[in-house]
């Protein structure tokens, strides 16, 4: 954390983080992109809103109907979305062993 605070202030010669500390989360998130496909949210579970009405009204945004209740439930019960029964539109999770997991091979294709 002094480190942090040091650069923070100015001293450009600390050194936050090496390379190699960020191997293992990026081989953790290119496995998580190998196991689970991107799925398109059906349009029934999609509003379309205007994050600021007043300044673009026809700027719209997309948003999933409810989410914030989604996932403050979700948060409360340490679940995802797929696992709450109510959101009809969140697919299951895949899995892989990371054991010996070294290259990313791909995306996964639903």
């Amino acid at each position: 954390m002094n480190n942090f605070i040091d650069r923070i202030h100015g001293d450009q010669d600390v050194t936050l983080c090496e390379i190699e500390n960020a191997i293992r989360p990026v081989e953790i998130i290119n496995a998580a992109a190998e196991c689970t496909p991107v799925f398109t949210v059906e349009d029934q579970y999609v509003q379309r809103v205007a994050p600021m009405p007043e300044k673009a009204p026809d700027d719209l945004a997309c948003a999933i109907t409810g989410i914030e209740d989604i996932f403050s439930t979700c948060f409360d019960q340490f679940i995802l979305p797929s696992e709450l029964g109510t959101a009809a539109w969140a697919k299951p999770a895949g899995s892989m062993e990371l054991g010996d997991y070294r290259a990313f091979k791909g995306l996964a294709t639903a």
